[in-house]
């Protein structure tokens, strides 16, 4: 049987949900599953022990997809352990291109382009997730007018068939393959057989993770849906809960495939998040065509325009002092949304350290920018034109030995003298003081020190450009990029590096660092297994590429901070208040990007076509939809908004989301940015050093 509970944000889905499943557990031996998205299994395992108990909780299994297919293959088998990450699939997608590259003729010239070979990867993926296969799409494309679109079609199938042999025969498990696997082979498990299975937190699913539940219905004794959604009939125009409804709709259409008794729909309409009249007023109309307007008192949304980004920030940070010290309660009552976290993680950060505020953050560090990454990067970019600022950069990183002082004199004698090219090769003869300054024993003294640091660098760097320059294949490149590492004895800097950073009590960086020297052993591990000869720059622009495209998470620091996060990631967890940050056109709700291998237009062709494939367009505008709608539901007791004036030197306007609240709440409270009272020792220091000179 299918069940589908339905309603807005606040509703009390999940207490139906949980209250069905606790009836379930205390009256039958019935085996429970809870399906959740993979960032929300840990919140509702801890809410499962909480309300049920210890012994009741072990009766429901929490899974996500991907445990799910790992719970099933570990029973029937048929999954390699090995996994491809992005890099892999990355120098993989890099091969299959060259391979074929006599074949191709749009996409001939592009095959070095780092961006073309990530577009490439980004499709696959999106082929994956909506179960089109190479043959299909070959297919498709024979259906299609000559012309340029078919072409396209054509290469990337052909391309994309030559990636899945590769893989085959890596022995990897490329993660994208997974659950079409798993949706092949269900019919071998019985694991689920006669089973209720509960999905809640999800607004929509992928053809791979339909195709899964599909499978799955005819099995399960009841299968019993959540969504965030008022209506199980879509509407003919893109609007806040389309995805949610064509979800429901997709599901019934799957039971009646299957034979499958479809239980009337159980709608809740009641707001159970908030007793604050104004958010529920909010919560009902945002976004809808006919937005009524609420005229009682909405002080507990605040609207602030702010000058920058990090005026916001502070203007956030303080605000949470100050309610925590006039009302109490915890950190993790307070949630800060924003649309992109590169833009406000680090102002944010800083501003609630400076009020002594702890964050968990939910974001992945890119890696490109750590001093290891950044010293081979440079280096390889040195050997290629030994440009200074290249060779300088190596000095930068910490990891060469340099001290602070050592590091400026070299600096300061480059610049002076302009140094430059095969200068490097050279011993430096000029005065270190300049052309009209006077040689004696102290000057002839710091030349020679000159001369000790050029060498210190530019060995090591002449050695890796002599290695490279016969190097033809991946373990060659690899070769002399590790010889280069020891020969400036990178691993023993990095054990030094991580031992200080523990001893100053830094543990996540020492571990980030630790992690960092694993993820650049293994990527040249992976460089001296690709079997294609490469020129020196290929193997750079592809070490650049990998290297760009890797992140690392990070586990919370504290059980007690400010929740941080994107809304299409951030997982609310009945938060008491909302920050909502950046909201401007264009940035929150964002404007559908453009970009890729397909235009909007060719996009609409293949699914005219009968390829299942995302309007892209029309999906990242209901998505966008969605992701405002649900950060303005989310609080319990307040809501607040800002928006800058300025931002890289533009001038910003308000978004649709400032404009929908201030029609619905024409009573909320106007804020200005860092007024009231210091409500740091920061805060009076910076307060007391700007009115220091005033006649007070």
């Amino acid at each position: 049987m299918l069940k589908l509970i339905l309603g807005r944000s606040g509703s009390g889905k999940t207490t139906a949900l949980y209250a069905a499943m606790h009836e379930a557990a205390e009256n039958s031996t019935t085996p429970l599953i809870l399906l959740v998205p993979e960032q929300a299994s840990f919140d509702n395992e801890r809410r499962l022990l909480a309300e049920f108990g210890p012994v009741l909780s072990q009766r429901v299994q929490v899974l996500s997809f991907t445990r799910l297919a790992d719970t099933v293959f570990r029973q029937i088998g048929g999954i390699t352990e090995k996994r491809m990450d992005t890099t892999m699939s990355l120098l993989l997608m890099h091969q299959a291109v060259h391979s074929i590259a006599d074949s191709l003729s749009l996409y001939r010239r592009q095959v070095d382009n780092p961006d073309y070979l990530r577009a490439l990867l980004d499709f696959s993926t999106e082929c994956k997730q909506c179960a089109i296969t190479p043959d299909v799409l070959s297919e498709t494309a024979n259906t299609l007018p000559v012309g340029v679109l078919r072409s396209k079609a054509e290469e990337m199938s052909l391309i994309f068939g030559t990636y899945e042999a590769l893989v085959k025969q890596s022995a990897l498990t490329d993660p994208q393959d997974i659950l079409t696997v798993l949706a092949d082979r269900l019919h071998e498990c019985g694991l689920f057989d006669g089973a209720n299975l509960y999905i809640d937190s999800f607004s929509g699913f992928t053809e791979q993770e339909m195709l899964v539940l599909e499978r799955l219905l005819p099995r399960v004794a009841q299968m019993t849906v959540c969504l965030c959604t008022d209506t199980a009939t879509p509407s003919v125009l893109p609007e806040r809960f389309s995805t949610a409804s064509r979800t429901a709709v997709r599901l019934r259409d799957a039971a009646s495939r299957h034979h499958v008794p479809i239980a009337p729909v159980q709608y809740l309409t009641e707001n159970r998040r908030t007793n604050q009249a104004a958010l529920a007023a909010l919560e009902a109309a945002a976004f809808t065509p006919s937005a009524t307007a609420y005229d009682g008192n909405a002080d507990e949304v605040c609207i602030t325009p702010c000058a920058d980004r990090a005026e916001e920030c502070r203007a956030a940070a303080r605000e949470i002092r100050r309610l925590l010290r006039e009302e109490g309660g915890y950190c993790r009552d307070f949630t800060v949304v924003v649309r992109d976290t590169a833009a406000y993680a680090d102002l944010l950060e800083s501003s609630l350290r400076r009020e002594g505020l702890p964050c968990t953050m939910d974001m992945r560090e890119p890696i490109l920018t750590k001093p290891l990454i950044t010293l081979i990067e440079s280096a390889l970019a040195a050997v290629d034109g030994w440009d200074s600022a290249d060779i300088l950069r190596l000095v930068k990183t910490g990891l060469t030995g340099f001290s602070a002082s050592s590091g400026a004199l070299l600096e300061n004698y480059v610049f002076l003298w302009n140094i430059r090219g095969k200068q490097w090769k050279l011993p430096f003869t000029a005065h270190p003081n300049g052309m009209n300054a006077k040689t004696d024993a102290r000057s002839q003294k710091r030349l020679a020190y000159l001369n000790l640091l050029r060498r210190r660098l530019a060995e090591p760097l002449m050695h890796l450009q002599t290695r490279l320059s016969d190097t033809r294949t991946g373990k060659e490149f690899a070769t002399a990029v590790w010889s280069f590492l020891q020969e400036l004895r990178i691993p023993r800097a990095v054990r030094l590096s991580v031992a200080r950073l523990k001893a100053c009590g830094e543990q996540a960086l020492a571990d980030q660092q630790a992690r960092i020297w694993e993820y650049t052993v293994d990527l040249l591990d992976k460089f001296a297994a690709l079997p294609t000869p490469c020129t020196v720059r290929q193997f750079a622009n592809l070490w650049h590429l990998a290297v760009s495209s890797a992140d690392l998470g990070s586990i919370p620091p504290t059980l007690d901070g400010v929740n941080f996060g994107a809304a299409d990631r951030i997982r609310y967890t009945a938060p008491k208040t909302v920050f909502i940050l950046g909201a401007n056109e264009g940035v929150f709700p964002a404007y559908p990007q453009t970009g890729g291998l397909l235009c909007n237009r060719e996009r609409q062709q293949l699914i005219t076509a009968g390829l299942p494939m995302m309007d892209d367009a029309d999906h990242r505008s209901m998505e966008e939809r969605f992701y405002a709608y649900t950060a303005l539901a989310a609080p319990s007791e307040r809501l607040y908004i800002s928006y800058v004036g300025v931002a890289n030197g533009e001038e910003q306007q308000p978004s649709v989301l400032v404009d929908t609240v201030k029609t619905i709440l024409p009573n909320h409270r106007k804020g200005v940015p860092c007024d009231g009272l210091s409500e740091s020792a920061a805060d009076a220091f910076t307060t007391l050093s700007s009115l220091w000179r005033e006649n007070t």
